[in-house]
This record gives structure tokens, sequence and C-alpha cells, in this order.
């Protein structure tokens, strides 16, 4: 049976700031291991499937904000996916990939209180 398309889960600003180390002290782990959850099942679902997956994170400003504001999608290969995610790769050249994103979507909801996306596609048959 098929699986959904994407897997969109909500995420509050602050989880996001923590995400980028900005002015904060507590680790990054409230969205990292669900985020790192969430792209595994994208991928293997990807390869399983042949067809692209995608990881929405949708970053919500403050409770009660239903608006919604701008989205950036970063396209990955598997190669790129398995080089974020697992050892030897190199997650830290692919990590700007995301952060990009991430700040300015997280920039976007704060300013504009509107609830922004940041998407991330998994593309099994990409080179």
């Amino acid at each position: 049976m098929p699986t959904p398309a994407s897997e969109t889960f909500t995420v509050p600003l602050p989880y996001i700031q923590e995400y980028l180390g900005l002015g904060t002290t507590q680790t990054s782990s409230r969205l990292q291991q669900p985020l790192d959850d969430a792209i595994i099942r994208a991928e293997t679902n990807a390869i399983a499937e042949q067809i692209t997956k995608s990881v929405i994170v949708d970053i919500v400003p403050a409770e009660g904000v239903t608006a919604r504001g701008g989205s950036e999608t970063v396209h990955w290969n598997l190669r790129t996916t398995q080089q974020y995610l697992r050892p030897p790769g190199d997650s830290a050249a692919i990590q700007p990939q995301i952060n990009g994103p991430m700040t300015r979507m997280g920039r976007d909801a704060n300013t504009l209180q509107v609830i922004t996306s940041v998407i991330i596609e998994i593309d099994p048959t990409a080179p």
C-alpha cells in the first residue's frame, strides 16, 4: 500500500531557534530527532515506492496563529540524504541546506506572524 506523499509536523518557533542555536542554551534535540526520524521514513518510502517523498516542517510563531505564509523547498537525492543521515557522511556539509531555509522561514514566521514551511523533498531517481 502506498504511503502518503508527505509527512507534515508542526514546530513551535522556539524549537527552530534552538535547532539553529539562536540565543539559547538548550540543545536542538526537541527538533533534531523528530526531523531525522521523518527524513528516514521519507527516504525509506521513497526507495520502496520509487517516487519523491517530502517532509514538511510547519513553523508556528505563536499559539492561535492560523494564517499561512511562505515556504522554501530543499531538494535532495538519495546520496545527499544518506550523507546527511549516516556516517561516515558529513552532515555538517549538508546542514546549511536545511539551516538557510529554517532561518529564513523562522524569521518570516516571527516577523509576519504567519505559519511558514520548510519542505525537504527526497527524490530516489535524481542523479
